[in-house]
Formats: structure tokens, C-alpha cells, sequence
């Protein structure tokens, strides 16, 4: 029986490509992944302001949010998504609540929930996808503060939405159309 030179070689290809498929398959995703981190909902806040025309600010936070973020075995930050509930905005005063989660601002009963997904993170910019009253558009947060370590995530940002493009509604202009949001947020292993 002859050996062919080139039969050794045409095997050993056929190894190395064989074995990124098979370590995937073999590998939990965990594994591939890294670590899933969730809101640590003590340490985290989520706030807004709306200026009123000639008149104080409107100012609240969201009490209720699911949010997680996913960092590679090598802490690499991977994904970002979270969710709000809009029935749980507070501004410390429930006539304004009620004001809010009314039709003509976040209509709370058709839409329970504005969400964001990240799709690009670094030290200054976080950009995603960002959906409110069943409308989604691209939004970027200035980062204030970006700390990654181990199995910690820390993220202080700001943004500025404009309510007019999420249906709200433009009869009432005694508030002025962009809203400030405000993040600070951890999100750690302990959960």
C-alpha cells in the first residue's frame, strides 16, 4: 500500500478546521460567552428632567427596570439590553404620575415599557436602539463615567430624547419637547 504525501496533510486540514466547531459544541455558552450581568437594582438609577416653560423642571426616575449586560471570558464587554417599566415612574407626586402615564405623555396602558439595546460601547459613547410608545430609533449616550472590571460593570451616562418623535403629545407645550435622561447604573454577579 502506497502512502500518499498529500493524504497526512489533507487530514490534518480537516482537523484544524473541524476543531473550532466541535470546542463550540462542547462548550457551554457561558463558557463562550463569559459572564451575564445583571442591574444591581440598589446601586442603580435611572432619572429624567423635562423643562417647563417658564416654570420648574419635571423631574422623576424609573423604579422598575430589567436590564442585563454580558462581558467575554476575557472581560471584554459583549451586549447591553434593559428594560423600563413606564407604570413605574416616580416624581414624587402621584398627580404628575398619573399626568405622565397618561395618553399624552407615555400612555402606560398601550405601552408598558421602554427598552434599549445596546449596539456599540466605549469609554465616551454608548449608541443603541431605543424604543418607547412602540417607536424605535438609534440614540447615543455621553459617558460620564465607564468602569469594567472583573465582575463589575459600571456605567454613568446622559442623553437627551426628543418626546415629539415618540408621539407625545405636541398640545402640551408648556413642557419643552427634549427630555434629559440620566443613567447610573452597576451591574455585577451578586444578583
Amino acid at each position: 500500500m502506497k502512502h500518499k504525501p498529500f493524504q497526512n496533510l489533507k487530514n490534518l486540514m480537516n482537523y484544524c478546521l473541524l476543531l473550532p466547531l466541535v470546542t463550540f459544541l462542547i462548550l457551554s455558552p457561558n463558557e463562550i460567552i463569559g459572564k451575564n450581568l445583571k442591574l444591581n437594582k440598589e446601586k442603580s438609577k435611572i432619572e429624567f428632567a423635562a423643562e417647563k416653560l417658564g416654570k420648574d423642571k419635571v423631574e422623576g426616575t424609573f423604579n422598575s427596570v430589567i436590564s442585563e449586560a454580558s462581558l467575554s471570558d476575557s472581560n471584554q464587554f459583549i451586549s447591553l439590553k434593559g428594560d423600563i417599566s413606564t407604570n413605574s415612574i416616580d416624581t414624587g407626586s402621584w398627580m404628575k404620575n398619573n399626568h405622565l402615564k397618561g395618553k399624552d405623555f407615555l400612555n402606560t396602558s398601550s405601552y408598558p415599557s421602554i427598552s434599549f439595546f445596546c449596539t456599540s460601547l466605549d469609554e465616551t459613547t454608548m449608541n443603541g436602539q431605543f424604543t418607547m410608545k412602540g417607536k424605535t430609533s438609534p440614540i447615543s449616550f455621553s459617558l460620564t463615567k465607564f468602569e469594567q472590571l472583573e465582575n463589575e460593570l459600571r456605567i454613568e451616562a446622559h442623553t437627551r430624547v426628543q418626546r415629539l418623535d415618540y408621539d407625545s403629545s405636541e398640545k402640551k407645550r408648556l413642557v419643552k419637547s427634549t427630555i434629559d435622561v440620566y443613567l447610573s447604573v452597576l451591574f455585577d454577579d451578586e444578583n
